[in-house]
């Protein structure tokens, strides 16, 4: 019996969040896209060719179609699901179901720097922010206009940012986009032509280049072969129709997938899955079909507490949660402000802190939006911005900051003291991307 998760709310909802306890769900495939994000314990996801472990507050993709099995590694989970249907992850992107997007999951691509780049850190914590926002503000309101955007965005980025394929060709070199849409054009191709006899003289028209600088250049790039990506898609092409129909024969599956034989078949789907067809077969039969799962009510007090204080994190600090060593910083929330439309406010009104160690980040857009945050650590920090900021200190120690520019790795020292007054002074303004060293003295 095939695991095929269908539609389970209104057919007219664009997206859903649900909360599970998961035991355990095995091998199966789902039409939509999946974001999971780690309320409480840990989980592990096994695909084709790799697997992610994801603990508390981390996140991570299931991809539309994508054979995953999901385990708990603890007693007790608690994880945030959100499903975006595929007819509007269509309209953004019409290959979306040929992309694996990956936040920190090991699988065609084996090495592990591409998700340690800064880059990657600072995309996964607004990708953390935007997915909780979405949730806080917007779940139930479907149709409004600020709720379409938040799932656009959500959808822009992961598509922009988390693309296995492009997050690999950036991690090594330099790309321009004209070379990334050559891989991808190849990536695709691939793809759509499983059932078929490829030869790398059939890309030949379509990327304008030769078979042996075209084979260089794969090798160079990818770090694999052409026929090891032909390989990889038609192992999971092999593993969604054996999840779909356990009885499916070999010789079908290998006409399918496009396997010159059956000796090549069974080599690529042992090195890809760690066990035989036959073995595959016999797991998914021993399984079962049934997910054991214990459904969260969406609006639990835990659920809401835990999710509201990782909100109000992100907002109070405007800053990611994520430092170069992966160590959360102590900024805690004190005090917000109301936001100002700066296209209709002669004036900017200051709203007055309260006495303490402080760190104001203010982002100066349309709206102004003013936040202050009690600076308790008296340890030096790294923090890794993730949006333009202004920073200003009040009443306290005098705050000395190094900082390492993102554009041109320019680097700056500065010294944030109390205000004078009513005008914030010194000001320091920061960058996207900028990465802060912090001390209190």
């Amino acid at each position: 019996m095939s695991i095929y998760l269908e539609e389970n709310n209104n057919k007219d909802d664009l997206f859903t969040y649900i909360a599970e306890n998961i035991n355990y769900f095995p091998f199966h495939t789902c039409k939509h896209l999946r974001i999971l994000y780690v309320i409480e314990g840990s989980i592990k996801i096994t695909n084709v060719s790799g697997n992610v472990v994801l603990s508390k507050n981390q996140i991570e993709c299931i991809n539309i179609l994508e054979p995953a099995e999901i385990a708990s590694l603890t007693p007790h989970n608690k994880v945030l699901i959100l499903e975006i249907k595929n007819r509007f992850l269509y309209q953004i992107d019409s290959n979306i179901n040929k992309m694996i997007l990956n936040v920190g999951a090991i699988q065609f691509f084996p090495t592990p720097e591409r998700h340690e780049t800064k880059e990657n850190k600072i995309n996964t914590e607004k990708l953390k922010k935007m997915f909780l926002d979405l949730f806080w503000n917007d779940e139930k309101d479907y149709y409004s206009k600020s709720t379409l955007q938040n799932l656009e965005g959500i959808c822009k980025l992961l598509i922009e940012c988390f693309d296995d394929v492009r997050k690999h060709l950036f991690c090594f070199s330099p790309m321009n986009e004209q070379i990334i849409e050559r891989f991808r054009q190849i990536d695709y191709y691939i793809q759509e032509n499983l059932s078929e006899r490829m030869k790398l003289d059939d890309l030949v028209e379509l990327v304008f280049l030769s078979p042996q600088y075209l084979s260089s250049q794969i090798k160079d790039k990818y770090r694999r072969t052409f026929l090891n990506i032909i390989e990889y898609y038609r192992t999971i092409e092999a593993v969604r129709l054996i999840i779909e129909d356990h009885s499916i024969s070999t010789y079908e599956l290998i006409q399918q997938c496009g396997f010159s034989n059956s000796k090549y078949f069974y080599r690529a789907f042992k090195k890809h899955m760690g066990r035989t067809p036959k073995a595959f077969r016999e797991y998914l039969i021993r399984s079962g079909s049934i997910a054991f799962v214990k459904t969260i009510d969406i609006g639990s007090e835990h659920l809401l507490t835990h999710v509201k204080q990782v909100v109000n994190n992100f907002h109070a600090y405007g800053l990611s949660e994520v430092n170069l060593n992966s160590e959360f910083y102590e900024l805690n929330p004190k005090h917000y402000s109301t936001s100002q439309d700066l296209n209709t406010t002669k004036y900017i009104h200051w709203e007055k802190p309260q006495s303490d160690y402080y760190i104001s980040a203010v982002q100066t857009l349309n709206f102004l939006h003013q936040y202050y945050s009690v600076f308790t650590s008296k340890n030096p920090l790294s923090i890794i911005l993730i949006q333009d900021e202004v920073w200003f200190y009040h009443s306290g120690s005098p705050l000395h900051i190094e900082l390492e520019r993102s554009r041109g790795g320019e680097r700056i020292q500065a010294i944030l003291t109390d205000f004078e007054k009513d005008i914030r002074s010194p000001v320091l303004s920061l960058l996207k991307g900028d990465i802060v060293y912090v001390n209190v003295n």
